[in-house]
Parts: C-alpha cells; structure tokens; sequence
C-alpha cells in the first residue's frame, strides 16, 4: 500500500482551509445577504467559522469566553451572526480540507490495486426551529424535525471525502448520484465503490459503468427475478436498462450466522475470487461506527445553529 505522508497533507489540507476563508470571493458566496459582515465585529466571518470548526462541546457560554479571551459575545450574539453563513459554505470547507487526501491516495492500494470507497447514508434529529421546518419538513409529527445526511468515505484513510445533508425526502440513492459525480474529478480509473442494499438499481449501475467505477452492492431477494432463480454462488446475468444491456456479475457469501448475503459487482473474476468478497464487502462495516459517530458530532453548538440555506 501507498505510505501516506500525513503531515503533509494535514499541511495542505489546514492551508486549503485559511486560504478559502481568506478569500473574498468565498466570503461573497457565503454570506446568506451581500450587507452581512460589512463591519468588523468581535466575531466577524472568519471568527465564527473557526470557531465552529474547532467543534464546541461544553456549553456555548463557556467555549465562548475561552475563544473570545477578555472580549466576551453573548450566546445570542454569535447564534444571530452564525444564521448569516449559509450551510454551502461549511461543506466547500470540508471539501478544501478533504482534496488534499483525495489527490495523494490516487494510485493507492486498500484492495488488490483499487483505492476503495463506501457509500452510505443515515438520519439525524435536527433542532425543531421555524427555519428548519421550513426547509427540511417534519416528520412523524408536526414538531419532529429530521434530515437525510450521506457520506463518501475512503476507507484506509477514514477521511470523508464528501457530505451532504438534505431534507428526509431526498432518497440515499439521489445522494450517491452527487457523490460519483464529485469523486470523478479525483479518478486514477482504480476506484471501487461499496453500497448496501438500499441503493441498487439500473439506472445506478449505469452510471457507475459510466464513470468507470467499480462496484460492489448488497441487493434484496427482490431486486431481480434471474437472480432470485439462480442457486449459483458466482455467475453473470445481462440486466437490461433502457436500451443498454448491464453485465452483472453474481456472489453470494456465507455469513459466520450462516446467512447468505448477495451481493452484485463488475468486478472480474480474473482478479477478485468468489471467497474474497466477504472480506471486501465487510470493509465498509469496521468503519460504520466510526463514520456514525462523526455524523453525531456535526450536530448544532446552540438551539437554532444547523439553519437551512434556500437550496438543497
């Protein structure tokens, strides 16, 4: 496997981060009105955003006055100026801080030559504020506020390479759509993509085909008849999609409780054996606790701090 010098891309990834908060032309696109940060407060644009990014857990109050030294801010008076950054600005951060990982493991080897990636989504309980029923809708309930969060992780480096959050009407698969099209500027033609069975369909597939990524999906009983009447545990069936034919190759695994898992690929049986999926496709769940938990930790730093922007 590539060896990876972090320290220098932890150089370029905190450079990337102080240059794009530095420029004006950011700032512009960050702000939610152009006379927002016109004059120079004690916590203006570039302030706040450091502050959120050193990830406030204690009390607002606290972690203020330690920030802020001798020059005290109200809890309200940073929550008022933290509503006029759009949500856009924070996840161009996180991919300035990303690119750097993204670029420096092209060519790197977490699988038999493939630099791989998992794909996968989650819930989170978002803070029942006006704005955000607005944007996101309820759910369950007309006070009950949730959002659809997906990521792109690549796997030996556990950084996430992409992040979305959308409205719970967004579906996992509309997400992923969003994560090929942004892990395609990075392509070194070696890339492996793993998904669970939520995501599945044609017209996926195809664009994986087409984005020249391999991949490596969970599908239910349901997914395809062929499938379902084949007993085979490694085989290819043509799936048809429009007027293309999908050539879809078959592994089904024994799990340790003896359950038989199917999973779908177009991955060659020259290089990648049948017994070898099962340790492929469990490489996505040793980081799901992981990539859980910093999902949970992208939580609000005050009762009203996660504000939707106008788009999606």
């Amino acid at each position: 496997m590539k060896k990876l010098d972090y320290r220098r891309i932890s150089f370029k990834a905190l450079h990337n981060v102080k240059g794009l908060m530095l420029d004006n032309e950011f700032r512009k696109r960050a702000k939610s009105a152009p006379n927002c940060f016109t004059r120079e407060r004690k916590m203006g644009f570039v302030s706040i955003i450091k502050f959120l990014l050193n990830m406030p857990r204690r009390p607002l109050p606290v972690e203020l006055d330690e920030f802020c030294g001798a020059e005290s801010v109200s809890k309200q008076a940073f929550s008022k100026s933290r509503q006029n950054i759009k949500s856009e600005a924070f996840r161009e951060l996180a991919h300035a801080s990303a690119e750097p990982v993204m670029f420096e493991t092209k060519g790197c080897d977490d699988f038999r030559g493939y630099r791989v990636f998992a794909v996968d989504g989650t819930e989170l309980e978002i803070p029942s504020t006006p704005e955000n029923i607005a944007f996101f809708g309820t759910h369950g309930s007309k006070t009950a506020c949730r959002a659809r969060a997906s990521a792109l992780l690549h796997i030996s480096t556990n950084v996430l390479a992409d992040v979305d959050i959308t409205p719970l009407a967004v579906c996992e698969r509309t997400h992923a759509y969003g994560h090929i099209e942004y892990l395609k500027q990075f392509s070194s033609g070696h890339e492996l993509l793993l998904f669970d069975r939520g995501y599945p369909s044609r017209e996926l597939i195809k664009t994986l085909e087409d984005a020249n990524f391999k991949y490596l999906m969970r599908v239910q009983r349901s997914f395809s008849k062929e499938i379902d009447a084949n007993p085979s545990k490694d085989f290819r069936f043509m799936l048809a999609y429009k007027k293309h034919r999908l050539n879809i190759r078959v592994v089904r695994v024994v799990l340790d409780t003896g359950e038989i898992e199917t999973l779908i690929t177009n991955l060659p049986e020259s290089e990648f054996e049948a017994k070898c999926f099962k340790e492929l496709y469990f490489i996505r769940y040793r980081k799901e606790v992981r990539r859980r938990s910093r999902f949970c930790e992208c939580k609000s730093t005050d009762d009203g701090a996660l504000k939707a922007s106008t788009t999606p």
